[in-house]
């Protein structure tokens, strides 16, 4: 797990420069299957967190964007900087990332899954307080028992419903050994419900 507070500004935008921007955008915007994201400025007064879920035969991957407004972080940064000195430390990141954790809830056939931080960036104060600075946590969740067929998808984020915005999108299967069907948000893209099909390694090709 990585903050961002003593990096270069190169890699504290990594994500969404990087492998979390132009990429992934164009993954969204390559399908039919989603609801185009709002590409807007987020509102100062709220919490923006944006959601992407990546599908594999056996495996998903989170990625989490979490925006502060500048007028709601006076209150939300106790919860992040703990001793309020104006530098999230390593153990500070790793407590935020648990309440975080705790907070998302994601199911396949109802079965839950538990979801495994893999890498986090975290923002310097100072951006925070600039309204540029993102939290982005990169996560997978195992699902090693799944077999070839119609699978259901159940994503919930629960994480300080009283200050935020949210998205979520599934990216364009990077696989042809899946294929989504269906997606319903609910109305504040807390949630989202996914319908899709797996295949064996080489069945999907010739049922495309």
């Amino acid at each position: 797990m990585t903050t961002a507070g003593n990096l270069p500004p190169d890699r504290r935008c990594s994500f969404l420069g990087g492998r979390w921007g132009v990429s992934w955008i164009a993954a969204i915007l390559g399908t039919g299957l989603v609801v185009p994201i709002a590409l807007e400025a987020h509102r100062l007064d709220e919490y923006l967190q944006a959601t992407l879920i990546s599908i594999a035969p056996n495996r998903l991957r989170l990625q989490l964007s979490l925006t502060p407004g500048i007028e709601i972080l006076p209150g939300l940064l106790p919860t992040i900087d703990r001793n309020l000195d104006g530098a999230i430390s390593s153990s500070e990141a790793r407590a935020y990332t648990k309440q975080i954790l705790k907070d998302l809830v994601l199911t396949v056939d109802q079965r839950p899954l538990k979801l495994i931080l893999f890498e986090s960036v975290f923002p310097a104060v100072s951006e925070m307080r600039d309204g540029l600075g993102t939290i982005q946590l990169d996560l997978t969740a195992e699902a090693r028992w799944l077999r070839p067929g119609l699978h259901q998808i159940s994503f919930q984020n629960r994480h300080q419903t009283n200050l935020s915005q949210y998205t979520v999108n599934i990216l364009m299967p990077a696989t042809n050994q899946v294929r989504v069907l269906s997606q319903n948000r609910d109305a504040l893209q807390r949630g989202i419900i996914v319908q899709y099909q797996s295949f064996a390694s080489g069945e999907g090709r010739s049922l495309r």
